[in-house]
């Protein structure tokens, strides 16, 4: 039994009264456990080894009374900010963009710092070669192609 194991009440047992938690197992069914208290601190004795179990809720156990909450009213009360305007900024796989802003707030900045989050992200020369479609693989073959017959006709021997 691992985590943290919440006391929601006592039982009375054969005479004795114990601390009685509710927890949820392996398989997410609700599992009934009864402790120990002979301290009667309100913490189980020994948190690993329940006193008894039970697969459904037993009867006549009696759960503690809630701890009541004084209001506290702030000092200086401040208004949340109920603007529901949504900002969306959309960058696609090929560099464009696209923004969709109800108050049309988004500022020119705003919109280059998410391009270039984007290209951080994305840039064509950090990609590793595993990662490339096979379009991009089939131009950087063309590309390196092009170059060596580059190389190849400006080096090449003239008959005069």
């Amino acid at each position: 039994m691992e985590g943290v194991i919440e006391i929601i009440g006592t039982i009375v047992i054969e005479g004795g009264k114990y601390l009685i938690s509710k927890a949820l197992d392996d398989l997410g069914n609700w599992i009934w456990r009864a402790f120990t208290d002979e301290d009667g601190d309100g913490v189980p004795d020994d948190p690993e080894n329940p006193f008894r179990e039970w697969d459904e809720e037993p009867e006549d156990w009696d759960p503690f009374d809630p701890i009541p909450v004084d209001p506290v009213v702030p000092v200086d009360p401040v208004e949340p900010d109920t603007s529901n305007d949504t900002q969306i900024i959309i960058v696609s796989p090929d560099g464009s963009m696209m923004i969709y802003d109800e108050a049309g707030n988004i500022t020119a900045e705003v919109a280059d710092t998410a391009y270039s989050l984007w290209l951080s992200e994305n840039g064509a020369l950090d990609k590793r070669f595993e990662n490339y479609s096979v379009s991009e693989a089939l131009l950087l073959f063309i590309a390196l192609g092009a170059l060596v017959g580059m190389v190849c006709k400006i080096f090449k021997r003239r008959k005069l």
